[in-house]
């Protein structure tokens, strides 16, 4: 028995090289080792961000809830946060100075 042999075969387009199994190995445990804690921090500060968002959110709805007024369909609002309790048409609403632009 002789030795291992590298074959190296020669082709029109390139060079094809044989790489050994555990040289594969290191190299796919060296991108686990660098890249799952990466991708464990990167998972955790998305998930942290979303957290955050509903909480903010499910504060300004609550807050929103114990000052709101509500307001019949002939009465205007003075820029505060209004509940109407019927249908609402387009034509004839009018703004605060607060809400122009929009």
């Amino acid at each position: 028995a002789g030795h291992p042999v590298l074959i190296i075969m020669a082709e029109a387009e390139g060079v094809v090289t044989h790489q050994s199994g555990a040289s594969r190995l290191m190299e796919s445990v060296f991108c686990a080792v660098c890249g799952a804690p990466l991708l464990l921090l990167g998972a955790s500060f998305l998930l942290g961000m979303n957290e955050k968002h509903a909480v903010c959110e499910s504060r300004a709805i609550a807050s929103g809830e114990e000052v709101v007024k509500e307001v019949g369909c002939d009465q205007v609002g003075s820029d505060t946060l209004v509940l109407f309790s019927c249908d609402i048409k387009k034509d004839g609403l009018t703004f605060g100075p607060d809400w122009t632009g929009y």
